[in-house]
Protein backbone atom coordinates (compact mmCIF):
# COMPACT_ATOMS: atom_id res chain seq x y z
CA UNK A 1 0.00 0.00 0.00
CA UNK A 2 0.86 3.40 -0.75
CA UNK A 3 1.09 6.05 1.67
CA UNK A 4 -0.87 9.31 -0.20
CA UNK A 5 -1.57 12.88 0.98
CA UNK A 6 -3.47 15.03 -0.83
CA UNK A 7 -3.27 18.96 -0.45
CA UNK A 8 -6.37 20.56 -0.97
CA UNK A 9 -6.19 24.00 -0.25
CA UNK A 10 -4.52 26.69 -2.56
CA UNK A 11 -0.61 25.83 -2.49
CA UNK A 12 1.45 28.24 -0.75
CA UNK A 13 3.44 30.96 -2.26
CA UNK A 14 7.18 29.77 -0.95
CA UNK A 15 9.44 32.43 -3.26
CA UNK A 16 9.81 34.50 0.15
CA UNK A 17 11.59 31.13 1.06
CA UNK A 18 14.11 30.91 -1.71
CA UNK A 19 14.90 35.01 -1.39
CA UNK A 20 18.30 35.62 0.02
CA UNK A 21 17.29 38.72 1.19
CA UNK A 22 19.89 39.78 4.12
CA UNK A 23 18.02 41.55 7.19
CA UNK A 24 19.83 45.10 8.25
CA UNK A 25 20.91 43.73 11.43
CA UNK A 26 22.91 41.45 10.07
CA UNK A 27 23.63 43.60 6.21
CA UNK A 28 25.91 46.00 9.42
CA UNK A 29 28.01 43.31 11.52
CA UNK A 30 31.33 43.62 11.80
CA UNK A 31 33.62 40.60 11.62
CA UNK A 32 36.14 40.63 14.65
CA UNK A 33 39.00 38.38 15.45
CA UNK A 34 40.66 38.37 19.39
CA UNK A 35 44.01 37.24 19.80
CA UNK A 36 44.95 36.39 23.20
CA UNK A 37 48.75 37.19 23.97
CA UNK A 38 47.92 36.90 27.53
CA UNK A 39 49.92 34.09 29.67
CA UNK A 40 46.46 32.91 30.81
CA UNK A 41 43.49 31.23 29.95
CA UNK A 42 40.34 34.00 29.26
CA UNK A 43 36.74 33.97 28.75
CA UNK A 44 35.45 36.72 26.19
CA UNK A 45 32.27 38.06 26.98
CA UNK A 46 30.49 41.11 25.34
CA UNK A 47 27.81 43.75 26.23
CA UNK A 48 26.14 46.15 24.23
CA UNK A 49 25.15 48.68 27.03
CA UNK A 50 28.84 48.85 28.76
CA UNK A 51 29.65 52.67 29.49
CA UNK A 52 32.48 53.21 27.22
CA UNK A 53 34.22 55.37 29.20
CA UNK A 54 36.50 54.03 31.76
CA UNK A 55 37.27 51.46 29.76
CA UNK A 56 41.23 51.82 30.51
CA UNK A 57 40.46 51.06 34.47
CA UNK A 58 40.77 47.28 34.58
CA UNK A 59 39.89 47.70 38.60
CA UNK A 60 36.94 49.87 38.38
CA UNK A 61 35.95 47.86 35.42
CA UNK A 62 36.43 44.47 37.35
CA UNK A 63 34.12 45.93 40.15
CA UNK A 64 31.25 46.15 37.66
CA UNK A 65 31.80 43.22 36.03
CA UNK A 66 31.37 41.37 39.42
CA UNK A 67 28.71 43.41 40.42
CA UNK A 68 26.30 42.83 36.81
CA UNK A 69 27.95 39.89 35.67
CA UNK A 70 24.74 38.45 33.77
CA UNK A 71 24.31 41.78 31.59
CA UNK A 72 27.89 40.51 29.59
CA UNK A 73 27.76 37.58 27.48
CA UNK A 74 30.29 34.68 26.97
CA UNK A 75 31.66 34.09 23.80
CA UNK A 76 33.86 31.35 24.71
CA UNK A 77 37.05 30.78 26.40
CA UNK A 78 40.80 31.83 24.25
CA UNK A 79 43.52 30.22 25.05
CA UNK A 80 47.18 31.71 25.00
CA UNK A 81 47.85 32.71 21.60
CA UNK A 82 44.72 31.34 20.13
CA UNK A 83 42.07 33.18 18.41
CA UNK A 84 38.30 33.26 18.48
CA UNK A 85 36.37 34.54 15.24
CA UNK A 86 32.78 36.41 15.66
CA UNK A 87 30.23 38.62 13.94
CA UNK A 88 29.73 41.77 16.39
CA UNK A 89 28.11 45.53 16.34
CA UNK A 90 29.16 48.92 16.54
CA UNK A 91 28.98 50.04 20.17
CA UNK A 92 29.64 46.31 21.20
CA UNK A 93 32.28 46.33 24.63
CA UNK A 94 34.52 43.06 25.37
CA UNK A 95 36.24 42.16 28.03
CA UNK A 96 38.41 39.39 28.72
CA UNK A 97 38.23 38.07 32.22
CA UNK A 98 40.37 35.90 33.72
CA UNK A 99 39.57 31.98 35.95
CA UNK A 100 39.72 34.24 39.06
CA UNK A 101 36.92 36.42 37.39
CA UNK A 102 39.28 39.66 37.21
CA UNK A 103 38.79 42.03 33.67
CA UNK A 104 41.91 41.52 32.21
CA UNK A 105 40.99 43.41 28.93
CA UNK A 106 38.49 46.00 28.02
CA UNK A 107 37.92 47.18 24.16
CA UNK A 108 34.67 48.21 22.35
CA UNK A 109 34.40 48.13 18.59
CA UNK A 110 35.49 51.57 17.38
CA UNK A 111 32.68 53.76 15.61
CA UNK A 112 35.47 53.50 12.36
CA UNK A 113 35.37 49.85 12.05
CA UNK A 114 33.66 48.86 8.46
CA UNK A 115 30.66 47.28 8.03
CA UNK A 116 31.33 43.68 6.61
CA UNK A 117 35.48 44.12 6.69
CA UNK A 118 37.43 42.62 9.48
CA UNK A 119 38.67 44.31 12.91
CA UNK A 120 41.28 42.74 15.17
CA UNK A 121 42.10 42.80 18.70
CA UNK A 122 45.02 41.64 20.45
CA UNK A 123 44.13 40.92 23.96
CA UNK A 124 48.02 41.59 25.84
Amino acid sequence: SANVWVWNRKRPDKSAAKDKRVSSKSASHIHVEFTNKLPVTVELFWDGNAPTTGLDDLEQFTRFFQKQPTRFKTQGTIETGHMRAIQSFHGHVFVAVDDLKRVRWIASIPSTAQVNETAVFVIQ
